[in-house]
């Protein structure tokens, strides 16, 4: 859209070509597609991964995956901010973030566990 509107600009003589060897666009105005870390997604996401990566090796255990619970965490805190109910999303949000962080600190003692095994053979 924006090549339309400078070539109609050129061939009216409203603007000549050599002043377009250089154009700066102003993107301040842009909308920013941002997570931040305490969103929701991105710990849902997260949660995936771990699961999908620890179910992928065979060496390694579960004890809760929160494949039930974890999505639906998710839909709730969208609406709960959706309702302006901001207390309820961050408590759901911390409850979320508590599930991941159960799951790093899991997978951590699985892999040490592991790799301890390993280097003693």
């Amino acid at each position: 859209m924006l090549t339309a509107v400078l070539e109609s600009a050129v061939k009216c003589g409203a603007v000549d070509a050599q002043n377009l060897a250089h154009v700066c666009v102003d993107s301040t105005v842009m909308e920013k597609n941002i997570g931040y870390p305490a969103d929701s997604g991105l710990l849902e996401k997260l949660r995936k991964k771990m699961v999908a990566f620890i179910k992928k090796q065979e060496e390694l255990t579960i004890r809760q995956s929160y494949s039930r619970t974890g999505p639906r965490l998710a839909q709730q805190v969208g609406r709960y901010a959706h309702a302006k109910q901001f207390k309820r999303m961050r408590k759901a949000l911390k409850k979320q973030s508590n599930w991941v962080g159960r799951l790093q600190r899991e997978l951590e003692r699985q892999l040490d566990k592991f790799l301890d095994n390993t280097t003693k053979e």
